[in-house]
């Protein structure tokens, strides 16, 4: 751990020059985001891809990096429909800062928001700032059959997994992707496989979006197979895909910021950074992360919002059964920046 200094440019200048990967995990609050954009507003020429959950994110990012005196002409913002997105796709115009969401770095190969250009050229971007980072693991139950078919096609058995270089995964990969973009188009669920995590894509048409997914999902999965990284079951494979920029896309940047409220109590999803606590939290320190299920689904911060006495119903269900059991006393909640609403929790 290193001293524990305030929040500022400098401070994050210092973390990206001594450590490749790092994750901040400062108490909500504390100047993350704003620090971040104080960040890029003094080091876009190094080309940077911020990335944050929800579109209104990204929004208030650009409008911050404005106030900031940054160029809007140098600002990426790429959300479906979005002006910077057609000029991506149609006109190939890469910008210094780019802004994207998870989804759209889960949903995408990463070629389109690695480049920016500079200097007459396309340059790779240096830095990726993951901003309150979220972690879906997928796992993937692969039919056998199904795996030493795509292991033929490149050439392989399964004895050779585990045993080739990053490069030479790469090559092999590379040797099928016409055949996984095929897969791509067609429910997972056709070739056996079983997928919970992106199963909304199996009732949808083969759009850009759709096939996107299971394309990356089928990229990852392939790529942990090459690694040596899976468990095999009676007649399937299963394996662990990270769909979150921190994980998956950890290669293809030479520094990486995350910022991670929670970092310290999830610390196994960052095995690959430096972990630095710059400060401890106002009331408490966490110890231990609950989930919480509730009946409106995942829970996002737009689904919270929209249906809040709904999870504000379930939270108190779940934070009062325990206090019952004894397990912690005078709770304290910690919400998200924007308020959701007062929880009045009984002990």
């Amino acid at each position: 751990m290193m001293e524990r200094p305030a929040l500022s440019v400098a401070y994050y200048t210092e973390l990206r020059d001594r450590h490749d990967k790092v994750v901040i995990a400062a108490p909500c609050g504390l100047g993350k985001t704003y620090t971040a954009a104080e960040y890029m507003a003094t080091h876009w020429s190094e080309g940077i891809l911020y990335v944050a959950e929800r579109n209104e994110q990204l929004l208030s990012m650009y409008n911050l990096l404005l106030t900031m005196d940054v160029p809007p002409e140098i600002i990426g913002l790429y959300y479906s429909g979005s002006e910077d997105l057609k000029a991506l796709r149609q006109l190939g115009v890469w910008k210094a800062i780019a802004l994207v969401t998870h989804a759209r770095m889960q949903a995408f190969p990463p070629q389109e928001y690695l480049l920016m250009h500079q200097k007459g050229g396309a340059h790779t971007r240096r830095v990726m700032i993951v901003d309150e980072s979220i972690c879906p693991l997928l796992i993937l139950k692969v039919p056998e059959m199904f795996v030493k078919g795509l292991l033929a096609e490149m050439g392989l058995q399964l004895t050779d997994t585990g045993t080739l270089g990053a490069e030479e995964i790469d090559r092999r990969i590379a040797h099928i992707a016409p055949l996984l973009s095929r897969h791509a188009r067609f429910p997972f669920e056709s070739v056996g496989i079983e997928a919970e995590y992106i199963a909304w894509t199996e009732a949808l048409p083969p759009i850009d979006t759709v096939t996107a997914a299971r394309g990356f999902a089928y990229y990852s999965m392939v790529y942990q197979l090459l690694s040596g990284t899976y468990i095999t079951g009676d007649e399937n494979i299963r394996v662990l895909v990270p769909m979150t920029p921190h994980l998956s896309w950890v290669q293809a940047f030479e520094k990486i910021i995350v910022l991670d409220a929670t970092a310290h109590i999830i610390d196994y999803l960052y095995q690959d950074y430096t972990l630095v606590q710059p400060e401890t939290w106002n009331y408490v320190d966490i110890t231990l992360g609950y989930y919480v299920l509730s009946g409106i689904g995942d829970l996002t911060k737009t689904a919270m919002q929209k249906y809040k006495e709904s999870f504000l119903e379930d939270l108190r269900t779940t934070v009062r059964h325990l206090c019952d059991l004894g397990t912690f006393h005078d709770p304290y909640v910690v919400t998200f920046k924007l308020r959701i609403g007062g929880v009045s929790i009984p002990a």
